[in-house]
């Protein structure tokens, strides 16, 4: 279980440095997402290498299931 950060925001980006893109493992890495996440902006996303899993984070801070297997 483990969540990468693979990009960080910047210029060009809506949010700016606060969107995060980020690998996990597997569906449980989104039971325990680690404390620098909870700064990511809303549309940040984290998805497994293959995209089976994809959750994208909503206006109100939770990260929702958006595509991946159902």
């Amino acid at each position: 279980m483990a969540w990468t950060l693979i990009k960080m925001g910047g210029d060009g980006e809506i949010f700016g440095h606060a969107h995060r893109e980020y690998m996990i493992d597997s569906e449980d890495d989104m039971q325990s997402p680690p404390e620098q996440s909870e700064v990511a902006a809303p549309g940040s996303i984290a998805a497994t290498a293959d995209l089976t899993i994809l959750y994208r984070k909503d206006t109100s801070g939770n990260w929702q299931k958006v595509g991946g297997d159902a």
